[in-house]
Order: structure tokens, then sequence, then C-alpha cells
């Protein structure tokens, strides 16, 4: 007897510790959510929290607020969601503003004759958020009311989330080299309060983060192509995007000038596969190779770029 009331006891426990650890609804229950839960932004930068409705049975209408800290982030509109705009003319937003920490959000349908009361899943709608200073937001959901098409009380539970702002310093832009589809292995210098390399995609994109505020010089370089630099400033906290520059082709000799010396190596390969004299890397020293050596006659490196 004594060795059966202690193992009761012990399953007793165990079913206490899992409880405990876990967030249980009652059976009925929707779960009112924010995604993604938690999520890390740049300062400065603008992202998005989504208000989700899970596992409803029946539901017609919303009401709620989401609170944030203002001095972390800065809100800048909440949005009718996907529940509500896969039926045009056939919802109401009867509130939809965010003022200083708090975005206020209410709407019903009005009917919706082919899909009934909507069941599952639902996207709300959506906050739009810009990291404002370095820290941590809690982000919580009160004064929730949801309604089925009743008129009454659909029974839920809340899950809050978090958001956390980093101040980011960080230089990116894109690379390309002339003629061709591929543009990665462009090896790409920064120089100011420190120096930094990489090297570019297929697509030519590139980026350097976790830098100190001030003034960098960017060198853009490949091998047989005429070199490109440009200057950039960056503040503190933000993202300066450099506009695609072109390296022109092609320094055959690599000598740092496009001339007769490489015009003549391209000639004296016209007709072959190359790889010397193919300026464009298509498999064939032909007319299009010539004619890029042609326009590209006297320039030499590096060449300065410019953004509009």
């Amino acid at each position: 007897m004594k060795k059966r009331l202690h193992l009761t006891a012990i399953i007793v426990t165990l079913i206490l510790s899992l409880l405990s650890s876990a967030v249980v609804t009652a059976e009925g229950e929707s779960v009112l959510y924010l995604a993604p839960v938690d999520q890390t932004v740049a300062k400065n930068a603008e992202t998005t929290v989504e208000v989700w409705l899970g596992g409803v049975a029946d539901f017609y209408g919303a009401q709620f607020e989401l609170s944030f800290d203002p001095a972390v982030v800065e809100g800048i509109s909440i949005v009718e969601g996907a529940a509500f705009t896969a039926y045009p003319d056939e919802y109401e937003v009867v509130q939809s503003e965010v003022v200083s920490g708090t975005a206020r959000f209410a709407a019903t349908l009005l009917r919706v004759p082919k899909a009934g009361p909507l069941s599952g899943d639902l996207h709300l709608a959506t906050l739009t958020l810009r990291g404002a200073a370095e820290g941590i937001s809690a982000l919580t959901l009160g004064n929730v009311e949801l309604s089925d098409s009743y008129g009454q009380p659909v029974p839920f539970v809340t899950q809050d989330g978090s958001i956390t702002v980093a101040c980011e310093t960080k230089i990116e832009g894109q690379a390309l080299l002339e003629g061709r589809q591929d543009h990665s292995g462009i090896l790409i210098t920064l120089e100011g309060s420190t120096t930094l390399t990489t090297t570019t995609n297929v697509s030519g994109t590139y980026a350097f983060d976790g830098l100190e505020a001030g003034t960098y010089t960017l060198t853009m370089s490949y091998e047989g192509f005429l070199s490109v630099e440009i200057g950039a400033y960056v503040q503190e906290c933000s993202t300066v995007g450099i506009c695609p520059l072109t390296l022109l082709a092609d320094d055959l000799n690599y000598d740092g000038v496009i001339d007769i010396g490489d015009l003549a190596l391209c000639a004296a390969n016209f007709g072959t596969a190359g790889p010397e004299g193919d300026v464009n890397a298509d498999g064939l020293v032909n007319i299009y190779d010539l004619v890029l050596i042609g326009k590209n006659f006297k320039l030499s490196s590096p060449q300065q770029g410019a953004c509009g």
C-alpha cells in the first residue's frame, strides 16, 4: 500500500511540473498572439509585427490594444490584416490608430455570404514600428474583446512578445563586371577608421557591418577590369547603400589602362574559345569582346564612382 501511495505521489508531482512549465488553454479557447513573437531591428529601421488569432471556431470582429515602449520603438501605423482584406467591401475598421506607446485597433466583418463566420488561424492586423533607441521593449496585448457571429465573446488567451533595437552601422552595395552575368569574386576594400575586405556574390552584392561612424573609401577591383573608387559617409546606427557601380572591361595585360596592347591581345585570339581575349566570358572571342575594349579605350584605373 505504501508503495502505491509513493508511486501515486510521484505521478502527481510529474503532472504538476509539466503543467507549470507549459502554457495551457482551456478547451475551446483561441490564442491571440504576435508574429514574430520576438525580433531584433536596427535603430532607425522599420519592421512589422502581425497580430494573429489562432484556433478560433467562429470569428466576426475584434478590438484590442498593443502597447510598447515609445522610448525604444516608434509606432508608425496599424492596419487590418488578411482576415479582413480577403473580403473587400465586407468589413469595417472603426479604430486604427497609434498614440504614444499604444496601438488601438477595432474592426468587424459586415457580412461574408460565401464563407460565413471565419475560423482557423486569422491575421487580424499589422503594426509597423521604427527602432528609436537601443534597448528592449515589451509588446503587450490588452483590452482585448473578440466576438463571434452572434455578438458573443470568443474565449481566448494572449501571448505577448518583445522587440530589441540594436545599433547597426553598415555600408552595403553592388558591384558589377561589365558584359558579364556572374559578378562574384569582386574584391571590395573598405578603408577609413579600419580597413576591411570582402568579395561580392553572384549578383554583385556586398556589405560591411559593425562599423564606426565616419568617412570611408571603397575600392572595387577584379583582375582584368578597371578598378572603381567611391567615398561614403556613414552615421552611427544607420545603413548607407552604395548604388550599383560597374567595373569596365577589359585590361587584358593588367597594366591599369585599356589601350592598344589589350586590343592586340583580343584580336590575336579572335575566333577562338579563349579564355585570353574573352572579355565577357561567354566562351568565344568575337566582336562583342572587341567592342567592349573599344568603348573603354584609353580609360585607366581607378575610375571614380558616383551615385546620382
